[in-house]
């Protein structure tokens, strides 16, 4: 499923949320509204009974009778007090706990519900003065409030089945493409076309005839005009300044704001002799777009700050191309390096989804240490096979360049041999 779909199927969920959030505010705003006017309609009908109880034997039995029988059919009255001129109090309650006494006075519960301002009003009865009535009730129907949530929770599962239909139909049909891992055994004829032409380049590293094989695992020198895919062949002293035609200035180019290109095998051949000093594995990851219409540099620094805040060591991300970087995660196997590239990957792909919609595409390749004394030249040649392998498959944009490390060493024991 598009990235843009799930964006308008997502914003329709919030705003159905948004929605029936209003909509149950909207109607307990109405339900408390009209329940104070019923309940004030009741009252005035309460008073109208009680003076004309009254006016036949005020607080007699007739007189109570005829105020309880009031309260308990009214649909939203709870309770009520009225109080005579010498003191006397009557008392009725549709429930135990809406009145309380104090002192042999009767006062109304301050329970939750209850409304906090009684109605109030004097009773007109011939020869009866100060005589007042006052009542209670409750400020909301709870029938009606068990409704109201019953609907606003029946729209909100509604649209909180969509969003997870969404996303399932989101990972059966549009998750992103599945990394690969090239499974790589030096000296075996039966690997990948590139892993023999890799074999091939470190023929070229021979061991001089009656020399013991050196303890290092791989050779000094790669094969004459060896250049990696997505980076000029290294002419010259990093140090320097000077790779390809470039001249840094600088620990970090404008492009991008990351560390230049020509930087990189330097600081990775630093990076590996440490991680070997301290028996640590190293991934070296290469990601390059392809297909891009629009490369400003406006877009491509995003990119890159997106790279900085994911994999944070900005010292230890590079140029690679004019439309890719590369980076180097210190103490990580390749799995680890896979998981890392596969979450930067679909962060990407989200954040970018009108360009890859209109055809771009990302490509990944990466390569790791392994427990292999390996060199920066060799290591970056793997991860730049790798990146072309993800450029010929659309299907799987993230592949993975893994060595067997006793096939590795025995291929270039071999080799010392011969």
């Amino acid at each position: 499923m598009r990235p843009r779909l799930s964006s308008i199927i997502g914003i329709f969920c919030l705003i159905v949320y948004v929605g029936a959030l209003g909509y149950g505010a909207y109607r307990t705003y109405r339900n408390i509204y009209v329940q104070h006017n019923s309940s004030e309609k009741e009252f005035y009908e309460l008073v109208a009974t009680a003076n004309a109880a009254g006016a036949l034997g005020f607080m007699n039995q007739g007189f109570q009778d005829a105020v309880r029988d009031s309260i308990m059919n009214s649909k939203t009255l709870q309770g009520a007090v009225i109080s005579g001129p010498y003191g006397n109090e009557y008392a009725v309650e549709r429930k135990e706990g809406i009145i309380t006494w104090t002192n042999d006075i009767p006062r109304f519960s301050t329970r939750f519900g209850l409304s906090r301002d009684p109605h109030w009003e004097k009773l007109n009865i011939d020869g009866i003065r100060n005589a007042t009535i006052s009542a209670v009730y409750y400020i909301i129907d709870y029938n009606e409030f068990s409704l109201i949530l019953k609907h606003t929770l029946m729209i909100v599962l509604a649209s909180l089945t969509l969003a997870l239909l969404t996303m399932i139909f989101g990972a059966l049909f549009g998750k992103p493409p599945t990394p690969r891992v090239i499974n790589v055994a030096m000296g075996d004829a039966r690997s990948f076309k590139f892993a023999e032409s890799a074999a091939a380049t470190e023929k070229q590293a021979q061991v001089p005839e009656g020399k013991k094989t050196s303890r290092r695992d791989t050779p000094q020198k790669e094969a004459p005009g060896f250049e990696a895919p997505g980076q000029a062949a290294f002419t010259g002293n990093p140090a320097d300044g000077k790779q390809g035609g470039e001249n840094p200035k600088g620990l970090y180019s404008p492009h991008g704001n990351i560390s230049w290109e020509a930087y990189t095998k330097e600081r990775l051949a630093s990076e590996l002799h440490r991680c070997a000093a301290f028996e640590q594995d190293l991934v070296f990851i290469a990601m390059e777009f392809d297909h891009l219409e629009n490369s400003a540099d406006l877009f491509f620094n995003e990119f890159a700050e997106m790279a900085v805040k994911h994999f944070t060591l900005r010292d230890l991300i590079f140029e690679w191309g004019s439309q890719g970087i590369a980076i180097i995660i210190p103490n990580a196997d390749l799995d680890q390096g896979l998981a890392r590239s596969e979450e930067f990957h679909a962060k990407v792909l989200s954040h970018f989804a009108a360009r890859f919609s209109a055809g771009a595409g990302l490509a990944v390749g990466l390569s790791s240490r392994a427990g292999r004394l390996i060199d920066a030249e060799r290591l970056i040649f793997e991860t730049s096979q790798a990146l072309v392998k993800a450029k010929q498959d659309p299907s799987s944009s993230l592949v993975a360049f893994r060595s067997d490390p006793e096939k590795y060493r025995a291929f270039i024991a071999a080799q010392g041999r011969e």
